[in-house]
């Protein structure tokens, strides 16, 4: 019976090891809540899916239930992500944030539940720390997509913890709570289905419920409910992976390859877990050119392990039940049933990897004890064991800070990566770097030359630089390869709009639409074509649309506000009113804001919305050209501010330096400084750069006699 002083202890050891696991986590993980969405299937997920931003309703709860998006049933993970966005709208840090609280409530959950099976704390302390921190976690923590990983964790861990209270204490309600959490963790991920072997492995070790084949068949006989709510979970899992096309087909990828590939991912998660480096969030898959020396290698090290592990009896359990936990909870995403482009993926092993460590610390542990090593000595290998992987982690999460960093670093460890070089490019074209942009497309291409992704973002980069005819083409190479994608069909149609091709560019935003009618290029592409087309009220009308299936959507309201004015409506000020609460920081509302209030006259609250904007967003150039131009041209005297103006309107003209808009800006600046001459010769490039593009330059050459004049131009 423990003592009152060794249960306190007992309890000190306990909190003091809960309490490094918190700053542990928190030192690798924290960063994550000053980083943005990434580009890669966090659109899908949050940022572009219109169901996540309803936020919480009896609608958006039903479409959790009903949704098969992604090809996966994951009721709970949706509605966890809804319930974000109704606390934190589209601010990042939130969803990251919960992600890091979900992970760090798996870590406690682990350390307590080995704690109380096994009674070693230290030990299940480092194996909860290298759950913790290891690198290979970051994908799963430090990803708002990876949201299923980490909720799946809690309920997973929940239900091995209601397990050991059942095997204790048997009855129905414990039971039913292993069933509960197993169902939790089931609509949270379905690689939870491996749950049940997990538990008959723990029955071995460290329970010790498995003594023989009579008792065996009877803890079989008690997992049969959650055998048949696996096997069930299975079936919709791969119903709704084919009806959403994400079960890879045996003429893409082989069955041979599969089987191949299967053996060589099972070493390379080992060699990932014992050598974390040139961790990427996507390793493409080789098909048919996997070496033939891996196969061999890999299948050689799986047999020795298992033939090593099957030896040893007794008190060395722990090494048979964690290795067949590692084999068995991987086996839904080896790679038999191949989903997505990936050979294998660091977020797959966020519970399997538990099984190797429980084999590293209880070995290392056992080990340490034969040979009656120094327990200061082991806990110095150990302290350095997890720092060193510490630093590594806060490392690897500091790529997912954005898409730009995250790209970068995948596209610099891997080889052959079709889809990282395109989405590299994509995010280097956003940051306006488009040659280099056009470089990782034709790489992309170089690798796959009908990657439809890589033809569409290569027609975007061509549309950009007014090389209609090369958009063109890209475009129908696309949707040659993918021909009812209402993305493809929207560029498509755009282009031809470019080309004057109006009739046929109609057809083909009105085919993007049926595709997919809440299409939000299409939508807005569409409402501004009419609009050029002077059928201002169908534009109208498409705004209208992108506003209901948007209705979160801060652009949607802005385009709304511009359709409005196009007609002379009433409620464009309230439309953008509208925009800045759904995103009080969005440049874009307070940009026509401002505009709608300097044109009713309010210039002082005009400029209020611009400098609001610029808090935000310094490098915004119509932002700083806007406000630049109202303070070097405003009517009244004391809103007036010359030197400030020339310092906006020279930023606008270093982002923008050859825009005829922007350095009319500077233009005025420049006299409104009395700085004539510098004027004089500004406003004549002005005229040039519009004579040259064949436009009307009337005010503009009316501006420049009067800098000519000496005088300054005031609204």
């Amino acid at each position: 019976m423990l003592t009152k002083s060794h249960s306190k202890a007992l309890f000190t050891r306990a909190a003091s090891a809960c309490a490094i696991l918190v700053a542990l986590t928190l030192l690798v993980f924290a960063q994550s809540v000053h980083f943005e969405f990434v580009g890669y299937d966090d659109p899908d997920y949050v940022y572009q899916n219109r169901h996540v931003q309803e936020g919480l309703s009896l609608r958006s709860v039903a479409w959790s239930f009903r949704a098969t998006e992604k090809g996966t049933w994951q009721p709970l993970t949706w509605l966890s992500l809804i319930a974000d966005y109704q606390i934190y709208g589209l601010k990042a840090g939130g969803f990251h944030a919960t992600n890091v609280a979900l992970h760090l409530f798996s870590v406690l959950l682990l350390f307590w539940f080995l704690r109380r099976e096994t009674g070693a704390i230290w030990r299940s302390f480092f194996v909860a720390a290298l759950f913790a921190i290891h690198p290979l976690r970051v994908e799963s923590v430090a990803w708002v997509t990876e949201r299923k990983d980490v909720l799946c964790g809690v309920f997973w861990m929940l239900a091995l913890l209601s397990y050991g209270s059942f095997v204790r204490r048997r009855g129905v309600w414990r039971y039913g709570c292993v069933l509960f959490w197993f169902a939790c963790a089931l609509m949270s991920k379905p690689m939870a289905l491996t749950l049940p072997l997990a538990l008959l492995l723990l029955d071995y070790w460290p329970l010790q419920r498995l003594t023989n084949r009579k008792g065996f068949s009877a803890l079989v006989r008690e997992k049969i409910p959650l055998l048949a709510l696996a096997v069930l979970s299975a079936a919709v899992t791969f119903y709704v992976q084919n009806k959403a096309g994400a079960v890879r087909s045996v003429e893409e990828i082989p069955v041979a390859a599969r089987l191949l590939n299967v053996p060589v991912a099972y070493s390379v998660y080992i060699l990932k877990t014992l050598w974390p480096s040139n961790l990427a969030v996507l390793y493409p898959h080789p098909r048919m050119h996997i070496p033939l020396w891996q196969v061999i290698a890999s299948v050689g090290v799986l047999a020795g392990v298992s033939w090593g592990v099957a030896r040893p009896g007794g008190r060395q359990r722990y090494l048979s039940a964690g290795w067949w936990w590692y084999l068995l909870t991987l086996l839904p995403v080896i790679g038999i049933v191949q989903i997505g482009e990936h050979q294998y993926a660091d977020r797959f092993t966020y519970l399997p990897c538990i099984g190797l460590y429980i084999m590293a610390v209880w070995g290392v542990g056992d080990w340490a004890k034969r040979f009656q090593i120094n327990r200061a000595a082991l806990a110095l290998g150990g302290a350095t064991v997890v720092t060193v992987l510490t630093v590594v982690a806060w490392h690897q999460t500091a790529y997912w800070k954005n898409s730009l960093t995250l790209f970068q670093h995948t596209v610099a460890v891997t080889r052959n990566n079709k889809i990282a070089e395109n989405n590299y490019g994509g995010f280097l074209s956003q940051a306006g770097r488009r040659r280099e942009a056009i470089e990782h497309y034709s790489r992309a291409l170089k690798i796959d030359p009908e990657y439809p992704m890589a033809w569409v973002n290569l027609g975007v980069e061509y549309l950009h630089t007014g090389d209609i005819s090369k958009a063109l083409d890209a475009f129908q190479k696309a949707l040659k390869k993918t021909p009812h994608s209402s993305l493809f069909q929207a560029n498509y149609a755009l282009a031809l709009q470019r080309a004057g091709r109006s009739k046929e560019a109609e057809e083909a935003y009105l085919g993007a639409l049926r595709s997919n009618p809440s299409s939000q290029l299409a939508l807005q592409n569409y409402g501004y074509f009419l609009l050029q087309q002077g059928r201002a009220k169908e534009a109208l009308d498409q705004f209208r649309s992108y506003v209901v299936y948007w209705p979160n959507s801060s652009h949607g309201h802005v385009l709304l506000a511009f359709g409005l004015r196009a007609n002379g409506r009433a409620g464009v000020r309230a439309e953008l009113e509208t925009a800045l609460r759904l995103d009080p920081h969005g440049a874009e509302a307070r940009l026509r804001l401002g505009d709608t209030l300097k044109a009713e006259g309010d210039v002082s609250a005009a400029i209020r919305q611009y400098r609001a904007g610029l808090k935000h967003h310094p490098q915004h150039s119509e932002l700083l050209n806007n406000l630049a131009w109202t303070l070097a041209t405003a009517s009244q005297s004391n809103l007036r501010r010359p030197s400030e103006a020339l310092k906006l309107a020279e930023s606008a003209a270093a982002l923008k330096p050859d825009d005829p808009g922007v350095l009319d800006t500077l233009a005025a600046a420049q006299a409104a400084n009395k700085d004539y001459a510098q004027a004089v010769r500004t406003q004549e490039r002005v005229v040039a750069l519009l004579q040259g593009a064949g436009a009307p330059a009337s005010q503009e050459r009316l501006r420049l006699a009067l800098y000519r004049q000496r005088h300054p131009y005031y609204r």
